[in-house]
């Protein structure tokens, strides 16, 4: 009857809880008595909104229970009232949370974490035996103590838990290099160890027993992962620092034409916003990246690709374009390789003068999905591995370049 009566008396007790529901941040922990095996718990809850000082739509207070042999854990809030469950306010910085303790009875006890809701991994959760000095991490199990006697103790312990690191980055430049991983990190910790490495696990920097500020500097364009380490606990972030490196291959779907006949112009960039191309007859087409024109008048013409972006990265790519009279001039088909499809088997067929050509497919992004030298004047080439969609197949030998827009699908 005894127990009935507590139990009905905590769920009395408990606050409106509707705004805890959607904490943003959340603590929860366990008091054990090994021998026995009987525990009690404590919560701890960060959200915007409340405030540290006991209020009773926020927090609960500690009913003590009266059963020997259960240990009692309790938070106490700003102003010294026993918690069950405990509101801090918003997490904006490292937080420190007094514990107290009421057991009955001597032996072996444990302390920890149940629950640890949406606080990041560089977050440590410290638990100071203030008795002891120990100072334990929580992240790492249980913390072990003895008790010789009863022991009813409001400042036994003290919950330390630290701000996140934040990491910012700067992206490398032109040339891919020089990018930047700077952490920003609370100064109430020191980790042992902070170390960055590339994509490939080659270290790029380290830092050791590190408090305060640092970055990690001269980076190129790639993946890193930051390494933390603080005693036996280590996390990873990962951050990808962007290169602005521009760079830029242009193409056409043929190099010897004659007046009037469309040609089609094919590019393959990175990292670009702007694309200005110059046809060499006064012809300037600005914002696109695959056009088409036909010439006027016979000639050689030089074409030029000149792409850029916000960051004032560019680069540039040129081919030449020969154009004759329509008149007796050879089909082009006799000369330009023939290109088709069948679903997503690509089939070439070339004639003498494109011996030994090099081919390679890029898709819609730019990026090159095979590549490799023709074994004859027939040629299959199988990308059944790919999406559907659209695809450019570029050819190369020493004295030609060919390209053709391709539409693959099953």
């Amino acid at each position: 009857m005894r127990m009935l009566v507590w139990i009905l008396f905590i769920f009395l007790s408990l606050p409106v809880l509707s705004q805890a529901a959607n904490n943003k941040k959340q603590v929860k922990l366990i008091i054990r008595n090994n021998s026995s095996g009987l525990s009690d718990e404590a919560t701890i809850y960060f959200d915007n909104g409340t405030s540290p000082q006991y209020i009773f739509s926020e927090d609960a207070k500690k009913v003590f229970n009266p059963t020997p042999l259960v240990p009692q854990l309790y938070s106490l809030s700003s102003d010294s009232i026993p918690c069950m469950l405990n509101s801090y306010g918003d997490f904006s910085g490292p937080a420190t949370i007094r514990l107290g303790l009421k057991v009955d009875t001597a032996g072996e006890y444990g302390i920890y974490l149940n629950l640890l809701d949406n606080f990041d991994a560089t977050s440590l959760i410290l638990l100071e035996d203030k008795q002891t000095g120990v100072i334990h991490n929580l992240r790492n199990g249980y913390y072990h103590f003895f008790l010789l006697s009863a022991q009813l103790n409001p400042d036994r312990f003290v919950l330390h838990i630290s701000y996140p690191a934040i990491i910012n980055k700067t992206d490398a430049n032109c040339n891919n290099l020089g990018g930047s991983i700077s952490i920003d990190q609370d100064t109430s910790i020191v980790w042992n160890t902070c170390a960055a490495f590339d994509s490939v696990g080659f270290p790029m920097g380290s830092y050791n027993n590190i408090n305060g500020n640092f970055s990690f500097n001269s980076l190129p364009e790639g993946n890193y992962r930051i390494v933390f380490t603080y005693n036996d606990y280590s996390t990873t972030k990962y951050v990808y620092v962007a290169g602005n490196m521009v760079s830029v291959s242009i193409s056409a779907s043929t190099y010897t034409s004659t007046i009037g006949q469309v040609i089609h112009f094919y590019s393959t960039t990175t990292n670009t916003a702007y694309y200005d191309w110059n046809f060499g007859d006064n012809t300037i087409i600005t914002g696109i990246s695959n056009p088409e024109i036909f010439y006027s008048q016979i000639g050689v013409y030089q074409v030029v690709l000149r792409c850029s972006n916000s960051y004032g990265c560019f680069s540039s790519d040129t081919l030449t374009i020969t154009i004759t009279d329509a008149v007796g001039i050879d089909d082009p088909s006799k000369i330009n390789p023939q290109v088709y499809n069948i679903r997503k088997d690509i089939f070439i067929q070339s004639p003498t003068s494109w011996s030994g050509y090099i081919y390679s497919v890029n898709n819609i992004l730019g990026a090159t999905v095979t590549t490799g030298k023709a074994e004859g004047s027939s040629q299959r080439i199988s990308l059944s591995d790919q999406p559907d969609g659209i695809y450019i197949l570029t050819l190369r030998n020493k004295n030609y370049r060919f390209s053709k827009k391709l539409f693959l699908n099953d």
